[in-house]
């Protein structure tokens, strides 16, 4: 390890409200940053791709610099990434609250589990976050610290509004699925620390794969609520997502909107 120096409605709401424990309400953040990211194409990582001068996952750890709430963030890399990164990324940038870069797993799981390790005992409120989420506004960070605080979990998510096809796996329609109860998933995504390291626990030994961290702790029949997120918190996938991150900015820069989203 490289130490650096709901919506009510159609979310479910935890019936026994967790208290903060030790009266800690500041919150760290987990960011799994070690994929390839395949679907972008080309030889460079998503999350290392440059947009005006700076690199994706600069941005994101801007809006986690920046926020007041969040006080520690263990950023998981790539194998053999971790020094590269504190020279090109951290101390470029200047991103003080990153106490911890290491290597991540195979998988995004494996990266958040090695990620919990690193945070030892730490007892506040935790949260997930993508490392390519660049756009994410500070009140999702409020709402879903706020949610954790309140209700023991909080991940972000926005009501699903397209209509949604069951398919055959020929490509012939099966039947138009209800959508007024269907959520589409963000991040950040937050629990109490021992919540998600025990879910993590019984899915590792269980061999439980979930797309998410959210689902760990529905494999575990644990409750999640939903909070709202936000139409711009988009996650850079491919290329067309990357561009329209520099169209958002540059409009930004052309309307010199005071308190952006963009954190620096």
């Amino acid at each position: 390890m490289y130490k650096h120096e709901g919506p009510e409605t159609g979310g479910r709401l935890n019936p026994n409200p967790s208290p903060a424990p030790s009266g800690r309400t500041g919150a760290a953040v987990i960011v799994p940053c070690a994929g390839q990211g395949l679907r972008m194409g080309g030889k460079t990582a998503k999350q290392f791709l440059a947009v005006e001068g700076k690199p994706v996952l600069a941005y994101t750890l801007s809006c986690l610099e920046a926020h007041p709430r969040i006080q520690r963030v263990v950023l998981v890399v790539p194998d053999g990434w971790q020094h590269k990164i504190q020279a090109e990324i951290l101390t470029v940038f200047g991103f003080g609250k990153v106490t911890d870069v290491i290597a991540g797993g195979a998988t995004r799981q494996a990266s958040v589990a090695c990620g919990l390790a690193a945070l030892g005992s730490w007892e506040g409120p935790l949260l997930v976050h993508d490392g390519v989420r660049p756009l994410t506004p500070p009140e999702v960070f409020d709402r879903v610290i706020d949610s954790v605080l309140e209700c023991g979990t909080g991940i972000a998510a926005l009501p699903v509004t397209d209509t949604i096809k069951r398919a055959s796996d020929r490509g012939w329609i099966v039947d138009t699925v209800p959508r007024h109860d269907l959520w589409r998933v963000q991040t950040p995504q937050g629990f109490w620390p021992d919540a998600l390291r025990g879910a993590y626990a019984a899915a590792e030994r269980s061999g439980f794969s979930g797309t998410d961290d959210a689902s760990l702790l529905e494999a575990c029949h644990q409750p999640v609520r939903l909070v709202p997120g936000d139409p711009w918190n988009v996650k850079i996938t491919y290329p067309e997502d990357l561009a329209l991150m520099e169209a958002r900015l540059r409009h930004i820069k052309q309307t010199d909107i005071k308190g952006s989203v963009i954190c620096g």
